[in-house]
């Protein structure tokens, strides 16, 4: 039989029996239904929890430690440049971003434009590479810089090396060593073996700065608590150590602080009387650009907690965005600033030794491989990673007890089918005889029958996997009447393009499955005793 006419024959079958069409396409449309919904839901979880909560295309390695029963002790390799440098050339591996933590106690304050009064707090920060926050395109991170990437040392001044901690003493302050401009960091060019911020003219450097010589020197000014913030040009702001233009330290907050902040602390302290009721709900617009102080090297857990290696010295931080990569509960700077920082306050091998080091994988099937690599070398894996791995162990066998529990319900839908077509043929047989005496064949007869049941499973298919849409479209419209909580996407469902044939080849097979006994009962009949009956 040709193609035009089986498919007239088949349209026509499946015109006249539209009872049973709808009786035979409700099973399968429940079936592919709970499959689009599921798969989707299963997508959008696992987009949040491993491409924010935990992040599973990077691994995140630690010096290894040893639990005595009495604590835990270092005892394996440190992590520094020479070993970035051996995971960098590793071809799987993308970059290499290492992680610095403040080895100091830090105090900040301010806040009175958003919360009608100064608060303060124990600062918990980390450092990271300004690549790795360029490369998190969840939002914007305008002004994550190293403003005072020609220092090597926080120093006002220096008349030779011997006063630098890190770097070599040039042009009265202490700044990055260098042979080409190819060893300072982006922006800087090096002069004399130092590394500076190049000029022709005052208008090539940044606020608070002056060319001189060819080099973007910082302004002179006169500091008073009153004045500290206006003596200065643009954002920069005089600092009482230095007596220096300074530009503000940029920093990024995850994503959740803000969400736990409006979602629980907000709430929590809104309960209460007295000023704390008056805490606002805070939105990103409303904190980007938001400024306060902080005291490097002092605590505000008194003089036990505070460091006596340096004189504590005031900076200006300034919110320049927000970040997956930015640790959770605390900020995130440049990580020349806690280098820098680190030097000062507890010595030059704190600021050579980092705390973590981040490996972004180009191909996630290698992460296994990287993983291995790490404890090869003598290191250990950080909790996020160990937390990412478990995380989708989990998620990939949610998804499959998802997937199986959509199959058993398309195949029971698939044993309805069956017994329908089984019915059909008992009611068509004299017609089935009947066009087997005018010539028909076996073959042509399966094919008519398997023909109706591709017909309903693709209709069923289509019809199953708009349902499952639509249903995931009204659980969001829902989600999104419900009050804010700490990651909570804008969606939470995910298709992948490969859902939507899959689902409709599904409902095929399974109807071709449930048709093929009743299509080979319905050939195997012999026309005379069709037509006798």
């Amino acid at each position: 039989m040709k193609l035009p006419a089986l498919v007239s024959l088949v349209s026509q079958n499946v015109s006249r029996s539209k009872k049973n069409l709808v009786m035979s396409c409700f099973g399968i449309i429940v079936g592919i239904s709970t499959f689009v919904f599921f798969i989707g839901l299963a997508e959008g979880v696992k987009n949040v929890v491993l491409g924010e909560v935990f992040i599973i295309d990077q691994v995140e390695l630690v010096p290894k430690t040893f639990d005595t029963g009495f604590g835990q002790f270092g005892g394996g390799r440190s992590l520094d440049d020479s070993v970035a440098d051996e995971f960098s050339s590793m071809g799987s591996i993308e970059a290499v971003y290492p992680k610095m933590k403040f080895t100091f106690p830090t105090r900040g304050y301010g806040g009175k434009s958003l919360f009608k009064k100064n608060l303060y707090a124990e600062i918990i920060a980390d450092g990271i590479d300004a690549g790795l926050i360029r490369s998190d395109a969840s939002d914007s991170q305008d002004g994550f810089l190293d403003h005072d990437g020609d220092l090597s040392d926080i120093r006002s001044s220096c008349r030779d090396d011997s006063q630098c901690r890190l770097g070599t003493c040039q042009f009265g302050r202490c700044r990055p060593r260098c042979e080409d401009n190819g060893q300072c960091n982006d922006g800087l060019s090096c002069v004399d073996g130092g590394c500076v911020f190049a000029c022709t003219k005052t208008a090539d450097c940044q606020a608070g700065r002056s060319c001189d010589d060819g080099i973007c020197k910082r302004d002179l000014c006169e500091y008073s608590e009153d004045t500290r913030l206006s003596a200065c040009a643009g954002e920069s702001y005089c600092t009482e150590d230095s007596r220096r233009c300074e530009m503000p330290i940029p920093f990024v907050v995850s994503h959740h602080l803000l969400e736990l902040y409006n979602g629980s602390l907000a709430t929590a302290l809104g309960g209460q009387g007295g000023t704390s009721a008056k805490m606002p709900t805070l939105s990103k617009a409303m904190v980007r650009g938001f400024q306060l102080n902080v005291t490097f090297g002092k605590s505000m857990l008194g003089r036990r907690f505070t460091t006596r290696r340096a004189k504590p010295i005031t900076r200006r931080i300034k919110l320049s965005g927000f970040s997956n990569k930015a640790i959770t509960l605390g900020i995130t700077i440049p990580i020349d600033y806690v280098k820098r920082l680190n030097a000062r306050f507890s010595g030059q091998e704190a600021a050579l030794t980092y705390h973590s080091m981040i490996l972004k994988v180009s191909d996630q099937t290698r992460v296994p491989a990287i993983v291995k690599a790490v404890e090869d070398k003598g290191f250990a894996l950080a909790e996020s990673t160990t937390r990412a791995e478990q995380a989708s162990n989990i998620l990939r066998t949610v998804e499959s007890v998802f997937a199986l529990i959509s199959l058993v319900i398309v195949g029971i839908a698939a044993v309805n089918i069956s017994q329908m077509f089984f019915m059909l043929i008992y009611q068509r047989k004299r017609e089935l005889g009947l066009f087997r005496a005018l010539g028909g064949s076996k073959r042509d007869v399966r094919l008519i029958i398997l023909g109706e049941a591709s017909t309903i499973g693709a209709l069923g298919g289509i019809l199953g996997a708009g349902v499952g849409y639509g249903a995931s479209r009204l659980i969001d419209f829902l989600a999104k009447q419900a009050p804010e909580f700490p990651y909570k996407p804008d969606t939470f469902f995910s298709f992948p393009v490969w859902v939507w044939p899959t689902a409709i080849g599904i409902a095929v097979v399974f109807c071709l499955i449930g048709a093929f006994f009743p299509a080979n009962t319905a050939a195997r009949q012999e026309p005379a005793a069709a037509l006798t009956e």
